[in-house]
């Protein structure tokens, strides 16, 4: 929530005499070219913007448009922008969201402060904490300074596939190993794309209805649900004890500044977890089809 941050900052240079709103939105533009220069693609870096405050008042201000128009004007992967909306959300913001937007790159994700803070609240999460939701990576939700995530994914097409081949890839598909270069540069991954992956869900080509592929589909995506919260669960023991987060990031953190301890064994009010699922829209029209 860097404009809930930074705006009492701008307001005081400005009253100051020590910044005028151009040389500000300068400075705002090249914070988003340096930060666009640290990775290629997907960097997984977001920015909340607008949204209420801890006391529930819409906290919009000049630096929330003034990040907006850096993203606009830069044309840069990085930051992610994302947008928290309610119903005070004023008009010159929701107006600068639908400029962001119209440019058809992926930019301006929407979050509705009048969904997420109760769905938050009934989970247990004081309102105040819940009023200051950000996100992280993918879209997931955290409480910003004072949260961390964890998280695996499932690609649900993944699972059209194995259940093609009752739990084995594609044989006809390229049979070379596949090398990805994902989110950092230099960050290489080999991928062997012929070995039994999944759930042996049956013969496809024996599958006389629609129920019955469905279900096949079903027991092969909850195959793969449940190992990845089997991961999940390793992963979060690990990090209970050996777990180390950046010290930039972890002194952003109240608890962590309060206790010494690391984000990831205590120095923060809550650890949340998450399996979350991609390509959904490409499974349904593969089962459509």
């Amino acid at each position: 929530r860097l404009d809930l941050y930074m705006g009492p900052f701008f307001e005081a240079d400005l009253e100051a005499g020590r910044v005028t709103p151009e040389m500000a939105q300068e400075i705002v533009d090249e914070l988003f070219r340096k930060i666009d220069m640290i990775g290629l693609g997907d960097s997984l870096m977001n920015l909340m913007l607008g949204g209420v405050d801890i006391d529930g008042n819409d906290m919009t201000n000049d630096t929330t448009i003034m990040m907006i128009n850096a993203s606009i004007t830069q044309r840069i992967t990085s930051p992610l922008v994302n947008i928290r909306v309610h119903k005070g959300t004023p008009d010159r913001l929701r107006e600068k969201i639908t400029e962001l937007q119209l440019l058809g790159e992926g930019k301006g994700t929407i979050f509705n402060d009048e969904v997420v803070v109760p769905m938050m609240v009934n989970a247990g999460i004081p309102l105040e904490l819940a009023r200051n939701y950000a996100c992280d990576g993918c879209n997931e939700i955290l409480i910003d300074g004072q949260s961390v995530i964890e998280f695996g994914a499932q690609e649900c097409a993944k699972s059209v596939e194995l259940m093609l081949f009752n739990g084995k890839a594609n044989p006809e598909a390229d049979r070379k190993k596949l090398m990805a270069a994902y989110h950092y540069v230099g960050e290489n991954v080999e991928v062997d794309a012929h070995t039994q992956e999944g759930f042996k869900s049956g013969d496809f080509t024996k599958m006389d209805t629609f129920d019955d592929v469905f279900e096949a589909f079903m027991n092969q995506y909850l195959h793969h649900v449940g190992e990845g919260l089997d991961w999940l669960d390793r992963n979060a023991s690990e990090n209970n004890v050996s777990g180390i987060t950046s010290p930039f990031l972890a002194g952003s953190f109240a608890p962590c500044i309060e206790t010494g301890l690391d984000p990831l064994r205590g120095g923060c009010e809550y650890r949340m977890f998450m399996i979350f699922s991609g390509s959904i829209s490409t499974a349904a029209d593969a089962l459509a089809g």
